[in-house]
């Protein structure tokens, strides 16, 4: 049936009913979908944070492997800079004037003390030197000093050593000039016993050589190790590594335990060689690297001794093997300790995660850790090339400049802007031959390295050297694409070595050349003549009574009057002379080329006349007077040793002459200069060979011819020599400095000898021992006599002392200080040789003598001349009126003896009384005359 719409009723709308289920499977669809969604970001999630991890660790372990090597490299510039500046000091010290001095035939008592205080000084400066000392070639240690912990003592000569065994002499005698011997590093050893806490010492020595090219001995240095070692250990120190310091047989001197270290030192076995055998074959067949054993990582390098020293030839065979190595050991579980933490979590993680996402976490972690490793690696390229203290230049191929860093803009002047596209000639100075330029581009073009130096010129016009090195940068294809130049400004250094060079050859307060720069120009003006059959003179010039103007207007005033004297003589040579301040007031003239040879004559002459101009030191005008002595090649010698020494003679003999006069050098001069030496070298070891003995000359009252007194005369046989006369070799000793120990043992054994004739006879008597000038420098004098009374045990007031007017004319106050010290003991002054000196009243009256003695040569002819009578009255009543007794010594008859006694004399010594006597003689001698007085 049809129903109408208008009227028929609606059908229901039938809607379809939900499964009793489905409400669970939508909540289970996205469960499934949240679940798998939170898988995947937990799987993403881990991945990224373990890959981060895993590039983290890597980057900090590489990091730690180029930071311990970075340390390792700083060790061995560390070591680099330390020797070579020790170098630069032992060459320098070496070269010394006061040094030269001393070997060239100086061997005097000032030489050596001027060396023995410029070792002093330097050991203060420094404060690294344990000991610095010069060994003559026959291995004997002629000067040493020690440091002493900070407070640097002259060791007296007495107490120096031979040396000759030991093995840095050995090896430094092998040297040749320019050559330094570095030996193996050591603990410093006490009577037998390594010295605690350990002192690591490293010895230096160069061979010293004299004017005539001989070598003349070492100087060696001792070098504290310890601040240099402490450096080291700081560097080497690690938190999660281990750092050493090797020999080349791999003992430790530094890292591990300390009881291990320096065990060479202690004939211990233990080594770092014998702990870790695999590492130390690779270790110790190696130069440097990084090598890895299944318990440690290692990173290592080498650190010869001997090429440590730039500059600086050492011969191969000198000290081989002398070697360290730097060493980091990363233990294996330190070294992947470092994230133990989070690489357990992550290890946890990467064990529920395999397959796909392992492969993409490694895919991706590998690609991001390789692109950081090249990011870091291009930054600290980039920053290690912009902040370098080199300059850093890249140019294309042509030449033309395409990069300059930051140290470039800063040493040239030029900023970066005004040098691009512009050629490096920019700095050209001129000075550089063009020849240097074609061999550079030559070498850089054809793949080479080219290395040299350049003087070049700042945009401010300054000139200044550089050490340059420019290599090609070759393309992927083969082909050069660029020019890489990397640059050092080294004017400093350079100037350095000019003002070494110059200090090493020219006089420091005239700037004239030293005796070393002059030898070796008189060296080719010789072989040039001899070439060219010329003639060369060679004249001395010594400046007479430079010591008067020194004692009375100061050093200072002698210092200006030299520079000024050099400036006038200067003003005499011809363009090719040489004129040289050998040493004090001695000058050396070398006229090469000349025709005949009394040219020299002439030059002499005007030489002689602008020294006897006067000379104004500020308000007060002095005049001085020069000696000269004149040798001609190849009459008067061929050689420049015999030359020099020739002049020597002459102008001693000019001198002699009265002064301000030349003499040309004659064989009858070098015969007696031969007779010095030879008595100068036979002196140098009497006192240890014995040769010397003590001879005694009675001394009586005038009136009673009682023996009141004895002086102690010194005599000298020698087996080649025979008998040398005082008035001949007491003169050397004092120039010499041997008349300090000389001296002292006269007065040990006069009195001792003086005691011995007391205990003996039971006669109390004085005795008379003469001190030198040479004996009151140094201020020790006092002690000395009171060491010799006390070990013999003989009374002050038995002791005489007797000096020269010379020693009170050089007060320097402290001649004063011990004769007023010595007078207080209780010791009898008395002043020898009265009368020959100057302002003698005024010594009398200042110092506190009691006797005067008159002398020989007034007494002589004290009849028969009246001057001499009345100076000898003059002195006697002098002696009078202060209250002191009178001496008078070479009383040879009894006329001289009435006249004497008549002018009221208190004691006379000479012949007529008795010669001088051996100790026994005299004994006998004085018991006699006690006989004959009691009669």
């Amino acid at each position: 049936m049809t129903i109408n719409s208008a009227t028929e009723a609606p059908k229901s709308i039938e809607f379809p009913v939900a499964r009793p289920d489905e409400g669970r499977e939508i909540r289970a669809y996205h469960l499934r979908r949240f679940v798998a969604l939170s898988v995947f970001l937990t799987i993403a999630t881990t991945a990224v944070f373990a890959a981060y991890e895993y590039v983290s660790f890597k980057v900090e372990m590489a990091e730690i492997e180029i930071n311990e090597n970075a340390d390792i490299g700083r060790v061995d510039g560390l070591v680099k800079r330390s020797l070579a500046a020790i170098a630069i000091n032992i060459r320098t010290l070496a070269q010394s004037e006061n040094l030269a001095r001393l070997v060239n035939n100086n061997w005097n008592l000032i030489n050596w003390t001027y060396v023995a205080k410029e070792f002093v000084v330097e050991a203060r400066e420094k404060q690294v030197f344990d000991q610095i000392r010069f060994i003559d070639e026959t291995g004997m240690e002629s000067v040493r000093v020690n440091y002493n912990g900070g407070s640097p003592s002259i060791v007296p000569l007495g107490d120096l050593q031979n040396k000759e065994s030991r093995y840095y002499f050995r090896g430094a005698m092998t040297l040749d000039k320019g050559e330094i011997y570095v030996s193996s590093v050591d603990l410093n050893v006490e009577r037998g016993e390594v010295e605690r806490p350990f002192k690591p010492m490293i010895r230096m020595a160069v061979p010293v050589f004299d004017g005539r090219g001989r070598k003349r001995g070492i100087l060696v240095v001792n070098y504290l190790a310890n601040i240099l070692f402490r450096e080291i250990e700081e560097i080497l120190a690690s938190d999660i590594s281990q750092g050493f310091l090797l020999d080349h047989n791999g003992f430790r001197l530094l890292g591990g335990p300390a009881e291990g270290r320096w065990g060479f030192m202690f004939n211990k076995k233990e080594t770092f060689a014998t702990e870790h055998p695999e590492a130390w074959a690779r270790i110790e067949t190696g130069n440097e690297g990084r090598l890895a054993t299944p318990d440690a990582v290692y990173m290592f390098k080498r650190i010869p001794a001997l090429s440590s020293i730039p500059l600086y030839v050492t011969p191969v065979g000198a000290n081989m093997g002398s070697y360290w190595i730097a060493v980091v050991r990363l233990p294996k579980g330190e070294y992947l300790s470092v994230r133990s933490g989070n690489l357990q979590m992550i290890g946890s993680l990467y064990l529920l995660f395999v397959g796909l996402l392992m492969i993409m976490a490694w895919y991706l972690t590998g690609s991001w850790a390789k692109k950081r490793r090249t990011d870091i690696n291009l930054r600290r390229l980039s920053l290690a090339v912009e902040q370098s203290p080199s300059e850093v230049v890249i140019t294309d191929i042509r030449g033309n400049i395409e990069y300059v860093n930051s140290a470039f803009e800063k040493i040239s002047g030029y900023s970066r802007f005004e040098v691009m596209g512009l050629n490096p000639r920019i700095l050209k100075s001129g000075f550089t031959p063009m020849a240097t330029y074609e061999d550079l581009w030559n070498t850089i073009t054809s793949g080479g390295t080219w290395r040299g130096e350049f003087c070049n010129k700042k945009k401010n016009g300054e000139l200044f050297w550089e050490d340059v090195a420019i290599s090609p940068i070759i393309g992927a294809d083969g082909n050069i694409t660029q020019f890489l130049g990397t640059k050092e400004d080294i004017s400093t250094r350079k100037n350095y070595e000019e003002q070494l060079t110059h200090k090493a050859n020219f006089d420091d307060l005239t700037d004239l050349p030293n005796r070393v720069l002059a030898m070796d120009r008189l060296t080719q003006a010789l072989t040039r003549a001899t070439r060219e059959s010329g003639v060369v003179a060679v004249m001395m010039i010594d400046i007479d009574d430079l010591s008067k103007i020194n004692n009375t207007l100061g050093h200072d005033a002698g210092n200006e009057i030299l520079v000024e004297v050099s400036r006038r003589m200067l003003s005499c040579m011809r363009a090719g002379d040489t004129m040289a301040r050998s040493e004090g007031d001695l000058f050396l003239v070398i006229l090469p080329d000349l025709k005949v040879a009394v040219f020299a004559e002439v030059i002499a002459q005007k030489i002689l006349k602008v020294c006897a101009a006067p000379f104004r030191v500020g308000d007060t005008e002095v005049s001085i007077t020069a000696c000269v002595g004149i040798t001609v090649f190849p009459k008067d010698g061929k050689n420049a040793y015999l030359l020099i020494r020739n002049a020597n003679s002459a102008v001693a003999r000019a001198k002699g002459m009265g002064g301000n006069t030349y003499r040309f050098f004659t064989p009858e001069m070098n015969k007696g200069a031969i007779k010095r030496l030879a008595v100068e070298n036979q002196l140098r070891g009497a006192l240890e060979r014995g040769e010397f003995c003590l001879h005694f000359q009675p001394q009586a009252d005038i009136r009673t011819n009682r023996v009141v007194g004895v002086e102690a005369l010194l005599r000298w046989y020698n087996p080649q020599l025979g008998q040398v006369g005082p008035d001949h070799f007491i003169p050397i000793a004092e120039k010499t400095g041997l008349i300090v120990p000389i001296g002292e043992w006269v007065l040990m054994n006069a009195c001792r000898q003086a005691k011995d004739w007391q205990d003996r006879t039971g006669i109390l008597i004085q005795i008379a021992v003469n001190i030198s000038y040479r004996q009151f420098q140094g201020g020790g004098l006092t002690d000395v006599v009171a060491r010799a009374l006390e070990e013999s045990g003989l009374l002050p007031e038995h002791l005489e002392i007797e000096i020269t007017e010379r020693i009170l004319i050089e007060d320097s106050g402290e001649t004063t200080l011990t004769l007023n010290a010595l007078s207080d003991i209780g010791i009898k002054l008395s002043i020898d040789d009265f009368g020959t000196g100057y302002s003698s009243l005024r010594y009398l009256k200042r110092f506190p003598f009691g006797i005067i003695k008159i002398d020989r040569s007034f007494v002589r002819d004290v009849i028969e001349d009246p001057e001499d009578a009345a100076l000898a009255v003059a002195i006697i009543a002098m002696g009078q009126s202060l209250g002191l007794k009178v001496i008078a010594e070479g009383v040879e008859t009894e006329k001289q003896r009435a006249f004497l006694k008549e002018q009221s004399c208190d004691i006379i010594q000479g012949y007529l009384l008795s010669k001088p006597l051996l100790p026994e003689d005299f004994e006998a001698f004085l018991v006699r005359n006690r006989k004959e007085m009691a009669s």
